[in-house]
């Protein structure tokens, strides 16, 4: 629920930002919007715009704005469904393979979260891992803080081809090998189908 939206004194103390930047794959064009009912806290916005950026709109962003905001509303409903059968489509695979990895739900957005903390690899090894041996280039969940260790971020904004290429990865990478960190009973590797399964819902990075 955006914030502006609870009441008008929450609306005179707020700045809405929104662009149709990733919605409708339009960064380039570098156009977004900032929202702000107050005319002080406008006029104070524009001075700080004006003496510090390039204050200008690129002519072609602001068209393409408007037609994806007053056009773009059936193409975005067929986007939408796409991404999430990608997302199902993706978890379902990555489940089947019984490896010892799952993918969380999501409650939005093109992102996926797969956890791989049952595979007992340090987040380092992790990453490498994935890149190297599994050919796969995810996002590492460390980036995002503590909580993202042993967890990769999968983007699924994508034609489904592409999907089904990293699902072919990850089955790949299952005929092989899982590093295994360091414990007090040794090193060393561990084949897919022994890997501990996944325990409780961790948590959302």
């Amino acid at each position: 629920m955006p914030f502006a939206s609870l009441s008008e004194a929450f609306a005179e103390n707020s700045i809405t930002c929104t662009a149709p930047s990733k919605t409708f794959n339009l960064p380039g064009l570098q156009c977004a919007n900032a929202f702000m009912p107050n005319p002080r806290l406008r006029a104070e916005f524009r001075r700080q715009l004006e003496r510090n950026l390039y204050p200008k709109v690129n002519a072609m962003g602001m068209v393409a704005a408007e037609a994806a905001y007053t056009h773009g509303e059936a193409w975005l409903e067929g986007l939408i469904a796409y991404v999430r059968a990608n997302h199902a489509h993706f978890a379902a695979a990555i489940h089947g393979l019984n490896a010892g990895l799952k993918v969380l739900p999501a409650d939005a957005l093109y992102l996926a979260w797969m956890d791989c903390r049952p595979l007992g690899v340090d987040a380092s090894a992790l990453e490498t891992f994935m890149l190297t041996k599994a050919r796969l280039w995810l996002d590492k969940g460390q980036k995002f803080g503590l909580e993202g260790h042993g967890y990769m971020r999968v983007n699924l904004g994508c034609p489904r081809a592409t999907v089904d290429e990293a699902i072919a990865a990850e089955s790949r990478r299952r005929g092989g090998i899982i590093p295994r960190r360091n414990d007090k009973q040794g090193s060393g590797l561990i084949r897919p189908e022994s890997a501990a399964r996944p325990g409780a819902e961790g948590v959302r990075p």
